[in-house]
C-alpha cells in the first residue's frame, strides 16, 4: 500500500495552524489522503508558487487532484530554508514524518516532480510559472475575498440569510430558518467553494488550460484559509437576497409555522413549508382540525370547572396564535399553588414551540434598577410570553404593562449588539400565587387587567410530579393546538366578549388595589369648602405609606390621581397650590400626620375634636404659607370672598373691583382693599342674592363684624381655635393691637385670606 494512503491506527492528523511567518492564515485540518484509480493523462504542470505560500494548499491540491490525473509535477520556488518548513508543514498537516514528505508526495502521484529551486540565488524567472488566469465558469476572476463572495451568493441563496438585528446567520432547515454558529458557515462556505472550484479544476485539466489550472489551483488553496472565507462572508452579508432585516422575518403575522406545513390562520388553510415566508418560529406538532384529546379535555375542566373561565383562558390562548396585538388584555392567572396554572402554561409552551417563551424574571414587576433592553429583545417575533411570579407585595409595572400590551414598535438590542425596533407581536400571560400592587386607578392600566381566578387545589395525596403530567399531555399536542385554534375562532366570531366572574374578579381586585381610597378615609375628609396645600397633602401620603411599610408614588403621579377624583385646584397667596374640595382630618393631625387645614365645621359634624393650628405652615416646597406665626399682623394684601352661588353676573363695584360668577363655589379676591371696599363687596354679595358668605375656619384670617355689620379690626385676624358654646360656635382669636386673646361668636367672622 502506498505511503501517502497511511490507513490504520497509526494514521491521525492534527489540527494544522499555519505558521504566520510563512503567510496566509488558519488551515483546517484535513481529512486522509486516500489512494485513487488512476486516469490516464499526459503528465501536466499543477501550479508554480512563490516562496512563502500556505504549504498546506500545496498539500489540498495534490489531494484535490489525486486520482483525476495520472501524472503531475509540483514546482515550489524556494530557497533551502523553506524547503525545510514546507517539509515540517506537510508533516503537520498529514501525519507524514518530515523525513518522507517528498517520498510520500512522489508515491501520492507517480511522476510527481518536486522542483525545489533557489529563486533568489538565481535571479531567473521560473518558466514554469502559470499565466493569468481567464475568467471562469464560476464568475470573473475578482479579487479574493470578494471574488469568493461572489462565487457563494448563488448558492447560499434560500439557504443562508444574515439577521442583522442579531448579528448572526440564519439556515433555512427545510421547516424554519434556525441560527447557526460563525464557525458552521464557514466551513460549509469553504467546502462549497472546494467544490465548486474542483469541478472547474478538473475541466481545465482535462483541457490542459495551464493558466486556467493555476488560478484554480490557487482559488482551491485560499478556501483553506480560515481569513480569506471570513472576508467572503462579510462581503456575502451585504447581497440583497442575503441581508435580512428585522422587519423582514415573520412578516405575515398570520402565518402559524407547524409540524407538517404552515397554517394560514385567516382561512384556517394548511400549506407547505416555504423558505420565502422567512419564519423563524416552529410549533413542533402536527396541525389536525380533527384531534381529539380525552387527557386534556379532563385537564382544563378539573381546573378550570366555571365553563366560562375556561372559555375565557382558551380565547385568550387562541387569539396569542396571531403574531399582533389584536386586544390591549393583560389576563392574570391568580391562586395558590398545586391548581394547575403553571402545568397549563408549560404544555401550551411545548406544543406551540418557539412562538412561546417564559419571560425574563419580573418583567411584569416594577423594578428600582431598570429593565435591561435585552430583556425586551428576547420578545421579538413572540407571540405568547408567559411570566411567572411568586412574590408577595410586588407592584405592577403599570407603565411597561401598558407598552407591552399597546402594540407600538419597541426598541431593544441583544447583548452586544445595536438597538433595533420591531412590532409587538407577543401577548402576555401573567401567572401570580399573589396578586401584585396596582397603584393606577386610570383605566389605562384596569381595561388590559383580566383576573382569571385559578380556584381548584389538588390535594397532597393527588400530587404527580409535574413533568410526566406535561409529559402525557404533550403527547397530544395535535389536539391541544386545534383547541388553541379554537379559541382563536371563538375570539373571531365575538371579540370583544368577558366572562361574568372574570369581569367581577377584577372589579374587586381594582376596588382593593386603590391605595388611595384607604389614604382618603383614614386621613381625609371630602367638603366642596375643604382645602389643603399640595406639598401637605402629598406629605401626609408618604407619612401614611411609611406607617403602612407602603412605597409612595411620585408626587406628580400622586396629584393627577387626586385630581381624577374630582378635587379641584386653585392658586393660594405667595404661589401656594391648593387641593380643593379635600383637607386632613383633625385626628390624624394630631397623631403627627400632617398640619390642621381641615374646614372644623366637618370635622365638628361628625364630634372630632379641633386641633390646633401649627405656629409656622410650610408647603413640601418650602414655599411658606400667608398664615403668620401668632402674635403677628398680617397685611391685608389679599381677601378673598366665597358665597354659593350658580351662574352669578359680572358685576363691577369700582375700579379694579369687580366680582365674575361661572362656578358653583365662587371665589373673588379684593386686592390691597380698603375697609370701606370690603364693606361694598360684601353688600354686593348680598345684593346679587348670594347665601351669605361662610363660616370662619380655623387658621382662617377673617373680618370681625360688629352685629350691625361694622368692621371691629382694621385689618384680617387669625382664626385659633373654635368651641362650640352655648349658643353656638365660637372663634378664639388674638387681638393684633395688645396681642391678648378674646373669643368672638363665628357667625360674624366673615372671609378668609388664602
Amino acid at each position: 500500500m502506498p505511503r501517502a494512503a497511511y490507513q490504520g491506527s497509526d494514521y491521525t492528523r492534527p489540527a494544522h495552524r499555519h505558521d504566520s511567518s510563512q503567510g496566509g492564515g488558519e488551515v483546517p485540518a484535513l481529512s486522509p489522503l486516500e489512494p485513487a484509480p488512476s486516469v490516464s493523462r499526459p503528465p501536466i504542470d499543477i501550479i508554480a508558487l512563490e516562496g512563502g505560500r500556505s504549504s498546506g494548499g500545496i498539500v489540498a491540491t495534490l489531494q484535490a487532484v489525486n486520482g483525476t490525473v495520472q501524472a503531475a509535477r509540483l514546482v515550489k520556488l524556494a530557497d533551502q530554508d523553506d524547503r525545510k518548513a514546507f517539509a515540517g508543514e506537510v508533516a503537520q498537516a498529514t501525519g507524514i514524518p518530515a523525513t518522507e514528505v517528498e517520498s510520500a508526495l512522489l508515491e501520492l502521484l507517480p511522476a510527481v516532480e518536486v522542483s525545489l529551486r533557489d529563486q533568489k540565488s538565481s535571479g531567473k524567472k521560473n518558466d514554469t510559472q502559470a499565466p493569468t488566469a481567464a475568467p471562469s465558469a464560476t464568475g470573473e476572476d475578482l479579487p479574493k475575498d470578494y471574488g469568493h463572495a461572489s462565487v457563494l451568493a448563488e448558492p447560499f441563496r434560500n439557504k443562508y440569510r444574515w439577521a442583522v438585528h442579531r448579528g448572526a446567520w440564519m439556515r433555512y432547515d427545510g421547516k424554519v430558518w434556525r441560527q447557526v454558529p460563525d464557525e458552521a458557515v464557514a466551513k460549509e462556505a469553504a467546502d462549497t467553494l472546494r467544490e465548486l472550484y474542483l469541478s472547474e479544476l478538473t475541466a481545465a485539466i482535462a483541457a490542459g488550460d495551464k493558466g486556467e489550472i493555476a488560478r484554480l489551483t490557487e482559488k482551491i488553496e485560499e478556501s483553506c484559509v480560515y481569513a480569506r472565507i471570513t472576508g467572503a462572508l462579510s462581503f456575502l452579508k451585504g447581497w440583497d437576497h442575503i441581508l435580512t432585516l428585522p422587519e423582514q422575518w415573520n412578516a405575515d403575522p398570520y402565518l402559524l409555522n407547524c409540524g407538517n406545513g404552515t397554517l394560514d390562520l385567516r382561512a384556517l388553510g394548511l400549506r407547505p413549508h416555504s423558505a420565502k415566508d422567512l419564519i423563524t418560529m416552529l410549533a413542533p406538532v402536527d396541525y389536525d382540525p380533527t384531534a381529539q384529546s380525552e387527557r386534556w379535555d379532563h385537564h382544563v375542566n378539573m381546573f378550570l370547572p366555571d365553563t366560562d373561565v375556561r372559555r375565557q383562558v382558551q380565547r385568550d390562548l387562541g387569539r396569542s396564535l396571531v403574531g399582533a396585538a389584536l386586544e390591549e388584555a393583560l389576563p392574570i392567572w391568580y391562586g395558590g399553588g398545586a391548581n394547575g396554572k403553571t402545568t397549563t402554561s408549560r404544555v401550551i409552551m411545548r406544543v406551540t414551540g418557539d412562538y412561546s417563551d417564559r419571560a425574563a424574571p419580573d418583567l411584569l414587576l416594577q423594578s428600582k434598577s431598570g429593565r435591561h433592553p435585552t430583556e425586551l429583545a428576547d420578545l421579538a417575533g413572540k407571540r405568547m410570553v408567559f411570566s411567572v411570579e411568586v412574590d408577595e407585595g410586588r407592584r405592577l409595572a403599570e407603565a411597561l404593562v401598558k407598552d407591552l400590551t399597546g402594540g407600538d414598535r419597541k426598541k431593544a438590542r441583544f447583548l452586544f449588539r445595536d438597538f433595533f425596533s420591531f412590532e409587538q407581536t407577543a401577548d402576555l400571560v401573567l401567572i401570580v400565587n399573589h396578586r401584585p400592587q396596582v397603584q393606577g386607578t386610570d383605566e389605562g392600566i384596569w381595561r388590559r387587567i383580566r383576573l382569571i381566578p385559578w380556584t381548584v387545589r389538588i390535594p397532597d395525596a393527588q400530587k404527580r410530579p409535574q413533568d410526566e403530567v406535561i409529559a402525557e399531555l404533550v403527547a397530544d399536542g395535535p389536539a391541544i393546538l386545534r383547541w388553541l385554534v379554537d379559541g382563536w375562532r371563538d375570539w373571531q366570531q365575538e371579540q370583544g366578549w368577558t366572562a361574568e366572574t372574570v369581569k367581577a374578579a377584577t372589579t374587586a381586585y381594582r376596588a382593593e388595589q386603590d391605595i388611595l381610597a384607604e389614604f382618603i378615609a383614614q386621613c381625609c375628609v371630602l367638603h366642596p369648602r375643604a382645602e389643603v396645600g399640595k406639598g401637605e397633602l402629598y406629605a401626609a401620603y408618604k407619612k401614611w405609606c411609611e406607617r403602612a411599610h407602603d412605597e409612595p408614588i411620585q408626587k406628580n403621579t400622586f396629584i393627577a390621581r387626586i385630581q381624577d377624583r374630582g378635587i379641584g385646584e386653585r392658586k393660594g397667596s405667595k404661589g401656594v397650590r391648593l387641593h380643593v374640595g379635600i383637607g386632613l382630618r383633625a385626628d390624624w393631625v394630631a397623631e403627627g400626620g400632617g398640619s390642621a387645614v381641615t374646614s372644623p365645621h366637618v370635622e365638628l359634624a361628625k364630634g372630632t375634636a379641633i386641633a390646633p393650628p401649627s405656629a409656622t405652615h410650610e408647603d413640601t416646597n418650602d414655599q411658606s404659607d400667608s398664615r403668620p406665626a401668632f402674635g403677628t399682623s398680617p397685611p391685608p394684601d389679599t381677601l378673598i370672598y366665597e358665597a354659593e352661588k350658580r351662574d352669578w353676573p359680572t358685576t363691577t363695584i369700582e375700579p379694579d373691583l369687580t366680582i365674575t360668577g361661572e362656578m358653583e363655589w365662587r371665589t373673588f379676591a379684593i386686592r390691597k382693599s380698603t375697609s370701606a371696599q370690603r364693606i361694598k363687596a360684601m353688600a354686593a354679595l348680598k345684593a346679587l342674592g348670594s347665601a351669605p358668605p361662610r363660616v370662619a375656619t380655623v387658621g382662617d384670617l377673617v373680618e370681625v363684624l360688629s352685629e350691625d355689620g361694622s368692621l371691629m379690626t382694621e385689618t384680617p385676624v387669625r382664626v385659633l381655635e373654635m368651641q362650640e358654646g352655648s349658643d353656638g360656635l365660637y372663634c378664639r382669636m388674638q387681638d393684633p393691637k395688645d396681642g391678648h386673646d378674646f373669643w368672638w361668636p363665628a357667625s360674624r367672622c366673615e372671609g378668609r385670606k388664602a
